[in-house]
Protein backbone atom coordinates (compact mmCIF):
# COMPACT_ATOMS: atom_id res chain seq x y z
CA UNK A 1 0.00 0.00 0.00
CA UNK A 2 1.12 3.60 -0.52
CA UNK A 3 -0.20 6.52 2.04
CA UNK A 4 0.57 9.89 0.69
CA UNK A 5 1.04 12.18 3.51
CA UNK A 6 0.96 15.42 1.01
CA UNK A 7 3.34 17.57 2.27
CA UNK A 8 4.80 19.86 -0.52
CA UNK A 9 8.10 18.75 -2.63
CA UNK A 10 10.95 20.69 -1.14
CA UNK A 11 9.20 22.55 1.99
CA UNK A 12 9.71 20.32 4.78
CA UNK A 13 11.53 22.43 6.64
CA UNK A 14 8.68 24.95 6.74
CA UNK A 15 6.44 22.12 8.76
CA UNK A 16 7.19 21.99 12.29
CA UNK A 17 9.32 18.51 13.07
CA UNK A 18 6.61 17.29 15.32
CA UNK A 19 3.88 17.65 12.85
CA UNK A 20 5.28 15.68 10.65
CA UNK A 21 6.42 12.85 13.56
CA UNK A 22 2.84 13.06 14.44
CA UNK A 23 1.54 11.78 10.53
CA UNK A 24 4.71 9.45 10.65
CA UNK A 25 3.65 7.64 13.64
CA UNK A 26 0.24 7.34 12.61
CA UNK A 27 1.30 5.75 9.51
CA UNK A 28 3.41 3.67 11.76
CA UNK A 29 1.34 2.53 14.39
CA UNK A 30 -1.43 1.75 11.64
CA UNK A 31 1.37 -0.53 9.60
CA UNK A 32 3.17 -2.15 12.27
CA UNK A 33 5.97 -2.41 9.91
CA UNK A 34 8.78 -4.96 10.88
CA UNK A 35 11.29 -3.41 8.31
CA UNK A 36 11.57 0.35 7.79
CA UNK A 37 13.24 1.91 4.90
CA UNK A 38 14.44 5.40 4.75
CA UNK A 39 16.72 8.19 3.00
CA UNK A 40 20.07 8.56 4.37
CA UNK A 41 20.68 11.15 6.74
CA UNK A 42 23.06 13.04 5.29
CA UNK A 43 21.89 13.18 1.75
CA UNK A 44 22.14 16.76 0.06
CA UNK A 45 18.78 16.74 0.16
CA UNK A 46 16.73 18.62 3.05
CA UNK A 47 13.63 16.91 2.68
CA UNK A 48 15.70 13.44 2.75
CA UNK A 49 17.39 14.54 6.32
CA UNK A 50 14.26 16.02 7.58
CA UNK A 51 12.25 12.65 6.83
CA UNK A 52 15.52 10.10 8.12
CA UNK A 53 14.99 12.53 11.49
CA UNK A 54 10.88 12.17 11.65
CA UNK A 55 11.42 9.01 10.68
CA UNK A 56 14.23 8.22 13.92
CA UNK A 57 11.38 9.39 16.65
CA UNK A 58 8.09 7.56 14.80
CA UNK A 59 10.31 4.47 15.27
CA UNK A 60 11.34 4.74 18.67
CA UNK A 61 12.73 1.02 19.70
CA UNK A 62 9.40 1.02 22.16
CA UNK A 63 8.05 -0.06 19.25
CA UNK A 64 9.12 -3.66 19.62
CA UNK A 65 7.26 -4.83 16.14
CA UNK A 66 9.95 -3.07 14.55
CA UNK A 67 12.82 -5.15 13.80
CA UNK A 68 14.97 -3.20 11.59
CA UNK A 69 15.75 0.03 10.22
CA UNK A 70 17.83 0.81 7.28
CA UNK A 71 18.89 3.68 4.87
CA UNK A 72 18.99 3.68 1.67
CA UNK A 73 21.28 5.49 -1.22
CA UNK A 74 19.35 7.95 -3.46
CA UNK A 75 21.35 8.43 -6.92
CA UNK A 76 22.52 12.29 -6.81
CA UNK A 77 21.54 13.00 -3.20
CA UNK A 78 23.95 10.60 -1.35
CA UNK A 79 26.85 11.06 -2.61
CA UNK A 80 26.05 14.34 -3.35
CA UNK A 81 25.85 15.00 0.24
CA UNK A 82 28.82 15.82 3.18
CA UNK A 83 30.04 14.07 4.72
CA UNK A 84 30.29 11.14 2.79
CA UNK A 85 29.26 8.31 5.01
CA UNK A 86 26.97 6.33 3.90
CA UNK A 87 28.56 2.78 3.85
CA UNK A 88 26.56 -0.11 2.86
CA UNK A 89 26.60 -3.24 5.09
CA UNK A 90 23.63 -4.81 3.27
CA UNK A 91 23.27 -5.71 -0.11
CA UNK A 92 19.88 -7.24 -2.00
CA UNK A 93 20.05 -9.04 -5.18
CA UNK A 94 17.87 -7.05 -7.54
CA UNK A 95 18.95 -9.17 -10.94
CA UNK A 96 15.97 -10.05 -11.91
CA UNK A 97 13.99 -6.74 -11.09
CA UNK A 98 16.43 -4.45 -12.38
CA UNK A 99 14.33 -4.00 -15.69
CA UNK A 100 10.86 -3.17 -13.48
CA UNK A 101 12.85 -0.63 -11.77
CA UNK A 102 14.25 1.44 -14.10
CA UNK A 103 11.17 1.31 -16.09
CA UNK A 104 9.39 2.68 -12.75
CA UNK A 105 11.95 5.16 -12.88
CA UNK A 106 10.95 6.57 -15.82
CA UNK A 107 7.72 7.31 -14.98
CA UNK A 108 9.11 10.05 -13.01
CA UNK A 109 10.04 12.17 -15.91
CA UNK A 110 11.31 15.21 -13.67
CA UNK A 111 13.69 13.11 -11.87
CA UNK A 112 15.57 11.13 -15.06
CA UNK A 113 18.40 13.14 -16.05
CA UNK A 114 20.67 12.32 -19.49
CA UNK A 115 23.59 9.88 -19.01
CA UNK A 116 26.22 10.56 -17.19
CA UNK A 117 24.18 12.38 -14.86
CA UNK A 118 23.69 9.78 -11.50
CA UNK A 119 19.92 10.21 -11.90
CA UNK A 120 20.04 8.30 -15.81
CA UNK A 121 18.46 4.96 -16.94
CA UNK A 122 22.71 3.34 -17.79
CA UNK A 123 24.01 5.43 -14.72
CA UNK A 124 21.14 3.40 -12.35
CA UNK A 125 21.77 0.16 -14.29
CA UNK A 126 25.92 1.09 -13.99
CA UNK A 127 25.50 1.46 -10.00
CA UNK A 128 23.17 -1.27 -9.40
CA UNK A 129 25.69 -4.00 -11.77
CA UNK A 130 28.78 -1.99 -9.59
CA UNK A 131 27.23 -2.68 -6.06
CA UNK A 132 26.25 -6.17 -7.39
CA UNK A 133 29.52 -6.71 -8.39
CA UNK A 134 30.72 -6.18 -4.65
CA UNK A 135 28.77 -9.27 -3.37
CA UNK A 136 29.26 -11.53 -6.88
CA UNK A 137 25.87 -10.58 -7.79
CA UNK A 138 24.69 -9.50 -11.32
CA UNK A 139 22.89 -6.02 -9.59
CA UNK A 140 21.96 -5.05 -6.25
CA UNK A 141 21.01 -2.24 -4.05
CA UNK A 142 22.54 -1.15 -1.00
CA UNK A 143 21.48 -0.25 2.60
CA UNK A 144 23.01 0.87 5.84
CA UNK A 145 21.79 -0.55 8.91
CA UNK A 146 20.34 2.37 10.84
CA UNK A 147 18.95 -0.14 14.03
CA UNK A 148 18.46 -3.73 14.33
CA UNK A 149 16.36 -5.11 17.54
CA UNK A 150 17.25 -8.70 18.06
CA UNK A 151 14.12 -9.60 20.80
CA UNK A 152 13.78 -13.05 22.93
CA UNK A 153 13.09 -15.46 20.08
CA UNK A 154 14.01 -13.42 17.03
CA UNK A 155 16.85 -15.02 14.60
CA UNK A 156 19.29 -13.24 13.08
Amino acid sequence: NTIQLKFSDQKLDTIPLVDIVSKLEDVVNQSRPKIVYSHFKEDINKDHQIVFDAMLVATRPMLSYIRSIYAFNTSSSTEWGYPRSFIPDTWIDISEYIDIKLEAMKCYKTEVEEYPHPRSIKALRNKATAAGNQCLMEKAETFMTIRRCIRGNDRL
